[in-house]
């Protein structure tokens, strides 16, 4: 089951844009990764051209859990700079 809802979110969304994006390719679609580590988890963040970023895991406790947890436009707006500057 992925995971829709997380406590860590917002701070989450509020540190990426200070960690280095890394751009890898999802099938034949570029996309940016960015690593947030908040509380007892590591997340990822994953940026587009076309979506909202969206936290798409997290890991902790010896486990990685898929998650599906969109950003406010607002949260989206620095992420999807630093984006562009790497696409």
């Amino acid at each position: 089951m992925d995971i829709t809802e997380d406590r860590n979110s917002d701070q989450v969304f509020t540190l990426a844009p200070s960690q280095p994006m890394k751009r890898i390719l999802v099938g034949q679609k570029p996309e940016g990764r960015v690593e947030v580590s908040v509380g007892d988890y590591t997340y990822t963040v994953a940026i587009d051209d076309t979506t909202l970023a969206c936290i798409v895991y997290r890991e902790g406790f010896g486990r990685v859990e898929f998650a599906v947890i969109s950003a406010t436009s607002e949260q989206d707006k620095p992420l999807r700079e630093q984006w562009k500057l790497i696409r």
